[in-house]
């Protein structure tokens, strides 16, 4: 999370979705740094925001980035393969993907499939979309975009915790997911309600 109270706005940082590297690029225009500060601010969702900042909210406008669910978990499984954690309950080394898929959608997800949709970082205390201009991860235009536009500033791009290549392409990865399991069918039926500024 990074809050510009100079250029009226504070950006919520959704996990898969590029936000170490929007940090890290435009994490000195900021007013408020809460990987500095507090580094357990830094996926505050929308309603934890609310909560905790609700003097700031009002003067500032939320932008946050919301990627495709399966892409999402599909980076996630990958992210979890990663040497450092191997050997670990979190490690998806020696998992399939279809596994983990079917681990993530049960009632209480093993620590390898323990991570949040989506869309749960946009959502409030209702489960609906917040007031939180949304953008669209493929988007032609991206957050980096509206964000350098609003700072003043030329956009660029700083890459940052980029997961393992794939083993198998992602059409050959997904083609066998049960699609209707409750959790994923929930979270493509808000995706699909986005109305993303970027689209």
């Amino acid at each position: 999370m990074l809050i510009f109270l100079t250029h009226g706005f504070a950006f919520l940082a959704n996990q898969k979705t590029g936000s170490s590297a929007f940090e890290a690029t435009f994490d000195r225009y900021a007013d408020y740094r809460s990987i500095k500060k507090k580094p357990e601010f830094k996926h505050t969702n929308y309603q934890s925001f609310c909560d905790l900042f609700s003097p700031i909210k009002e003067r500032v406008e939320l932008i946050c980035c919301v990627r495709e669910p399966l892409e999402t978990l599909y980076s996630w499984y990958r992210f979890r393969s990663r040497d450092k954690i191997a050997g670990t309950n979190r490690s998806t080394r020696n998992i399939s993907f279809e596994q983990f898929f079917e681990e993530w959608n049960s009632e209480r997800p093993a620590p390898f499939a323990d991570v949040p949709s989506a869309v749960d970082l946009v959502l409030d205390r209702k489960g609906n979309i917040g007031d939180i201009l949304v953008f669209s991860y493929r988007g032609q235009t991206t957050i980096f975009d509206y964000a350098a536009r609003k700072i003043g500033v030329a956009p660029e791009f700083k890459t940052r915790n980029l997961s393992p290549a794939a083993s198998q392409d992602f059409e050959t990865a997904t083609s066998r997911l049960n699609k209707l399991a409750p959790r994923f069918a929930r979270t493509c039926e808000i995706y699909n309600s986005i109305n993303f500024a970027n689209a």
